[in-house]
């Protein structure tokens, strides 16, 4: 996402003589955008015949941009990956638990689209009177990569009563 994709019309007359000066509207599927606040432009042809709009995706999935002139169109796709990691979101605020139990805490990093961001690496850190991480992703680490839905598990299990606050975070973003 926020990539920039140039496309490129030429426009020909039916000599293959390349028209000048003649309007091309570039329209973006959804997911896609032009400006903030469109994804439609109308670029005109240069000596050569040729009009370019550049666009940018927004929606992790395939982009399409259609090209249109003179009753005319060509339509062309690109692949839009998600962003940097921009937020980390976890599924509980607080836990409560009682001594000998466990439980689970699901984060879920996304891009500034609301995208889910996979292969994040997110740092874990748990500070308290009782409590420890027991696991991440299923495996006794301090560190964790999102999946492909941008999650990260982290269990948590105490031994006695007490509070402790779980810290996850990662480079990027904000």
């Amino acid at each position: 996402v926020d990539g920039s994709v140039t496309f490129t019309a030429t426009a020909l007359d039916a000599s293959g003589v390349a028209l000048s000066g003649y309007p091309v509207v570039f329209t973006g599927s959804a997911g896609t955008f032009f400006s903030s606040i469109a994804n439609t432009t109308t670029a005109y042809t240069n000596t050569a015949g040729v009009a370019t709009a550049v666009f940018k995706g927004k929606t992790i999935g395939t982009g399409t941009i259609t090209a249109t002139s003179g009753g005319k169109s060509a339509t062309s796709s690109y692949t839009i990956l998600a962003g940097g990691a921009r937020t980390v979101a976890v599924d509980a605020a607080t836990v409560a638990m009682a001594p000998g139990e466990s439980k689970r805490v699901t984060a879920t990093v996304k891009d500034s689209y609301g995208n889910v961001v996979d292969a994040q690496a997110v740092t874990i850190a748990y500070v308290g009177t009782a409590g420890r991480v027991a696991s991440v992703n299923g495996v006794s680490s301090s560190t964790g990569t999102t999946d492909t839905n941008g999650q990260v598990v982290v269990e948590l299990t105490a031994e006695s009563a007490g509070t402790g606050t779980l810290t996850l975070s990662f480079t990027g973003g904000s």
